[in-house]
């Protein structure tokens, strides 16, 4: 799915139930506390960069459209002043359009993004067993969707994905929006301010503790971001945690074990990522 060059410029939202293809602020299963029905399935969420695809889609894009390196060179200058990474995405997105790069440009790029085979293995494997696939990442919607298609995941295997928003406006550029409205802060110490994986995540399993067959969540992440949803996970839960040089979130977990109570599995980018694979049916095999 592309994003239309004629859409609307403002976002209606950045979460995207993609089993009905509908997008709004806070969808009706978040408001009602989350997974619905006494017979809730296993939860799988995936963040996204360097967890279900092998890069940074943010930076990506760049790369493969300036190759120069001279964009890159100048986001880093506004990043080392202080500037929000989500907002400073949106700049990346407009110097791309100034430089007559097209929303298609964007597309095409990043369906070239990389993904190690035995992730794609594991979200196979996911839903074999039944469980049902979200993404909650830091990137932005329109990135996700155009990766996820040309992998072939498109809307029937992951129900819902939480991200930033991103639109284009009617002169035809990508504009990113934070997930977080700037005047409405989450006020988590733990996140970068535009969201709070770790809020998403519990409104999403605030339902199972009404049903009385608790489902398990397996949560696979990367970076210093997962670790806040990875501490509202429970004892029956498991984090896939990736190994350096994308470890991040691992680093987390062992400076302070205390603080998540899911069991922890390390996984790496080796043989093309296939510990997450065997980890995915050793949390399977146990149910």
């Amino acid at each position: 799915q592309s994003v239309n060059p004629q859409a609307t410029q403002q976002t209606t939202g950045n979460t995207t139930n993609r089993a009905q293809g509908s997008s709004s602020c806070i969808s009706q299963k978040l408001v009602s506390g989350g997974l619905e029905g006494a017979n809730m399935v296993t939860l799988v969420v995936y963040d996204f960069d360097w967890s279900l695809i092998n890069e940074n889609s943010d930076t990506f894009v760049i790369h493969q459209l300036d190759p120069s390196g001279v964009l890159w060179k100048q986001a880093l200058v506004r990043l080392k002043g202080g500037e929000q990474w989500t907002q400073l995405m949106d700049w990346c997105a407009s110097q791309l359009h100034t430089a007559g790069h097209s929303i298609v440009d964007l597309e095409q790029a990043l369906r070239r993004a990389p993904a190690l085979k035995g992730v794609l293995a594991a979200v196979e494997l996911a839903r074999e067993h039944g469980a049902e696939l979200r993404i909650l990442s830091d990137a932005n919607e329109a990135y996700i969707r155009w990766i996820l298609d040309a992998l072939g995941l498109g809307d029937s295997v992951f129900t819902m994905i939480e991200t930033n928003g991103a639109a284009a406006t009617p002169e035809g550029r990508l504009r990113i929006t934070p997930h977080q409205p700037v005047g409405t802060p989450h006020n988590c110490p733990n996140c970068p301010p535009n969201l709070c994986k770790g809020a998403v995540l519990e409104s999403w399993l605030r339902g199972r503790t009404r049903s009385t067959s608790p489902p398990r969540c397996a949560y696979v992440g990367d970076g210093g971001g997962d670790f806040c949803p990875a501490t509202r996970l429970g004892v029956d839960d498991t984090l896939f945690a990736r190994r350096a040089p994308h470890d991040g979130l691992l680093r987390k977990c062992l400076e302070a074990p205390a603080a998540v109570r899911a069991r922890v599995v390390e996984w790496s980018d080796e043989e093309e990522g296939v510990s997450l694979l065997e980890g995915f049916r050793e949390f399977f095999a146990h149910r």
